[in-house]
């Protein structure tokens, strides 16, 4: 196979797994209870999906034929995976730093340059990795930079223990970022922040005149997140039940999975369609150490409660099988060759290679 067809074929399935899978997705951080409470709905057409235990002190280098990155993972993280190992849609990390991926028309990656890069659903796996703040994100665009490869278009809605939080976006080549006074509401869905802060402005408890339509258009969606934010941080309820409460508003028949992040307390509650009781995973347990293998557990496992003894060791096998039906259910991948799709099966294999345990004592 040509080089170029297989690179291009390649990064296309690394980046599906955030391609108009995000379409209708939204984020949003509240206050409650005095603490940071992230929350996210993640609409597509499939739910098959793996919860990852990713392990700190690994060395890893970049699905990328573009100058790829190269780096050592400083802190474990729990993440959710559709389309293979180190392409997470969603995830939180030890130190409680957690980002959802959403789709957005509008972006433009940058030019290349001297920059290593990663893809765009690998950014979230390299941020869990390295980062441990809001600030410190917004800091590594000065390192990496994402790659264009596969076109998919998308937007980070990024938030941390101290309830720092940031939407991050690409737009015209450039980073741009909204946080602090610049994001008055802390909350994305699909189209961008300027454009949601510009247009709630016209609907009613918001300084303007019109109703808040019931569709599930972005920025209807963005309206009633909004209104549903200030209610929720209003109610003495119990926290991650509020923060349900709140993302439900924004939900529809798409609406693959539900899931809360507590940022201080790092734990993860998680719904899905098929499994609507909460099911919880405290960082806290989840025996971080370079020594031991990544676990996983299949999203759909009827479950409830703390789910955290219940992941298995990763294998070659359960990635490869999550891979293969993701490509196989997904309309713009099921023809692509076995060839490509092995690649990504592989990846993993050579690419993510444990160190010397004290390398990561920083996260402990």
């Amino acid at each position: 196979m040509h080089r170029t067809l297989a690179v291009s074929s390649a990064l296309l399935l690394a980046s599906v797994a955030c391609s108009p899978v995000a379409q209708g997705c939204s984020a949003v951080l509240l206050q409650l209870a005095n603490r940071p409470v992230m929350a996210r709905n993640y609409d597509w057409h499939i739910g098959n999906a793996l919860l990852m235990i990713n392990q700190p002190g690994i060395a890893k280098r970049a699905l990328a034929f573009d100058n790829p990155a190269e780096w050592t993972s400083k802190y474990g993280s729990v993440t959710v995976n559709q389309y293979g190992r180190e392409l997470p849609v969603d995830g939180i990390n030890q130190q409680g730093l957690a980002i959802a991926v959403l789709w957005l028309d509008e972006t433009e990656y940058p030019a290349v340059d001297e920059r290593p890069s990663v893809s765009a659903a690998q950014w979230v796996q390299y941020q869990l990795d390295t980062a441990s703040s809001v600030a410190e994100v917004v800091e590594s665009d000065n390192k990496i930079r994402i790659n264009s490869f596969g076109g998919v278009k998308v937007h980070y809605f990024v938030s941390d223990a101290t309830g720092d939080c940031a939407v991050i976006e690409f737009i015209k080549g450039r980073l741009v970022v909204h946080r602090g006074d610049g994001l008055q509401y802390p909350q994305i869905t699909n189209d961008t922040c300027a454009e949601c802060l510009r247009q709630i402005g016209t609907y009613q408890g918001f300084g303007g005149s019109e109703a808040i339509p019931r569709d599930n258009h972005s920025m209807s969606r963005y309206a009633r997140l909004a209104r549903a934010a200030q209610q929720a941080e209003a109610d003495r309820g119990e926290a991650h039940e509020l923060a349900f409460d709140t993302i439900r508003t924004v939900s529809h028949r798409s609406t693959r999975w539900q899931i809360v992040y507590d940022l201080q307390s790092k734990k993860m509650y998680l719904r899905t369609q098929q499994q609507p009781t909460d099911r919880v995973i405290d960082l806290g347990q989840c025996q971080f150490d370079p020594a031991r293998p990544a676990r996983v557990l299949d999203i759909e496992t009827p479950l409830r409660g703390n789910v955290v003894s219940k992941f298995r060791d990763y294998t070659r096998e359960a990635n490869k099988r999550l891979i293969e039906q993701s490509v196989a259910a997904t309309s713009f991948t099921r023809d692509m060759p076995t060839a490509i799709v092995q690649m990504v099966i592989d990846y993993p294999d050579h690419a993510c290679t444990p160190i010397a345990a004290e390398v990561s004592e920083a996260a402990r």
